[in-house]
């Protein structure tokens, strides 16, 4: 199946590495598995928070198995901080991830950022505060938008 098999150290690094190897479908996959070892399996068992360990936890507030959370908004939303944090962050969403659509908003210390992406229609929205800039890296283009609301095409 679509499980993954690494230990606790490397399955932080998992997901975000599938996607920036071209294998942002196979991410979703395991990310989405609902059999154990995997993430969906705490969904399916009414978990709220991230377990120690796969099987029988002791504690379940364990951040390094919530990668995931960082893997969504940065691969499958594609919102990441830039080398000077959000002064000039990235939107740059894995075309690989089979999420139809998805949108997110972050607050920063310079404003709201708002993305919403449509894989389907291949269409980016952004809101980008005043004072930063969007660098939008998509298949075929890499472009940088000032402070606005924009509306790309790939």
């Amino acid at each position: 199946g679509d499980h993954h098999d690494c230990g606790h150290i490397g399955v932080r690094f998992l997901l975000p590495v599938l996607s920036l190897h071209g294998h942002g479908e196979l991410a979703m996959r395991v990310l989405a598995t609902p059999s154990a070892p995997g993430w969906r399996a705490w969904l399916e068992a009414d978990n709220s928070t991230f377990m120690e360990m796969w099987h029988q936890p002791r504690s379940c507030s364990h951040y390094f198995m919530g990668t995931p959370a960082t893997w969504i908004h940065e691969h499958a939303a594609g919102l990441r901080r830039g080398p000077d944090g959000w002064r000039e962050f990235v939107v740059g969403p894995d075309p690989d991830v089979p999420v139809g659509r998805i949108g997110m908003t972050r607050e920063t210390v310079h404003g709201r950022i708002t993305v919403r992406v449509d894989r389907t229609s291949r269409v980016l929205e952004a809101e980008v505060p005043a004072g930063t800039q969007a660098r939008v890296q998509l298949p075929g283009r890499d472009s940088l938008l000032e402070a606005g609301s924009h509306t790309v095409r790939w």
